[in-house]
């Protein structure tokens, strides 16, 4: 027997954005399964995305930088700065 979740099929996009704690523990395991936190990001909608940005934005303020967490931290920012950037249409790509 094969159990159906109802909200299997919905996209993340149009889920409502996560409620995530900076103080919390669910940024260290975005950095962990950063493969996976970039996927979702992708799929993501404007809401998620900004929510995710807060997180790991205060996450980072609150972390010693120079620290292995801190590193990927700035890592894991900068490439969900990449994801936004490829996203931005360029008027001068095309040229």
């Amino acid at each position: 027997m094969v159990s159906r979740d109802r909200g299997q099929g919905i996209k993340p996009s149009l889920m409502n954005p996560p409620k995530i704690d900076p103080a919390g523990q669910e940024w260290r395991s975005m950095t962990v399964n950063s493969e996976a936190t970039l996927e979702t990001y992708r799929l993501s909608s404007h809401a998620t995305r900004e929510e995710t940005r807060h997180v790991l934005d205060r996450a980072l303020s609150e972390t010693d930088q120079q620290s292995l967490e801190g590193q990927a931290l700035a890592y894991l920012i900068g490439r969900l700065d990449e994801i936004d950037a490829g996203e931005t249409p360029s008027s001068s790509q095309n040229e």
